[in-house]
Order: C-alpha cells, then sequence, then structure tokens
C-alpha cells in the first residue's frame, strides 16, 4: 500500500524536474509513455489476477488510441 502511495507523486515528480530540465516537449511525452501505467498494470494484476490485468492493458491500449486520435485531430 506504501509503494502505491509513493510511485504516482514520484512519478510527478521526475516529470515536474524532466520539464524544467528538457523542455516542455519532452515532459508532455513522458505521461504518454507506458512507465505511468506500468506501475498501475502492475499492481492491477497483483490485486486483481493475470487474467483482469490483462484485460485492463486491452482496455488501456483502446483508450491510449482513442487519445491519440483526439490530440491528432486537435
Amino acid at each position: 500500500m506504501l509503494l502505491k502511495l509513493i510511485i504516482a507523486p514520484l512519478l510527478i515528480l521526475l516529470i515536474t524536474f524532466a520539464q524544467k530540465r528538457f523542455g516542455s516537449f519532452v515532459s508532455g511525452i513522458i505521461p504518454g509513455l507506458p512507465i505511468t501505467s506500468g506501475p498501475i498494470s502492475y499492481f492491477i494484476a497483483l490485486e486483481q489476477g493475470k487474467l483482469f490485468a490483462a484485460n485492463s492493458a486491452v482496455a488501456s491500449l483502446y483508450g491510449m488510441s482513442g487519445i491519440g486520435l483526439f490530440c491528432f485531430s486537435y
């Protein structure tokens, strides 16, 4: 439980540091990478089981394609 509470703020902190060092372009790309959804998928697999995590991963990919389409359209 403690690890769950620490990982999300730590990732946000790292993205903030990346923005200050490399600019907005890099810090905009980092949240789109699996580095943010990877730990979430890991915790889902631990708590809910592998089948649920696999279904969540597929749904996450569908969601990312929707976000990509929106960004391309915008």
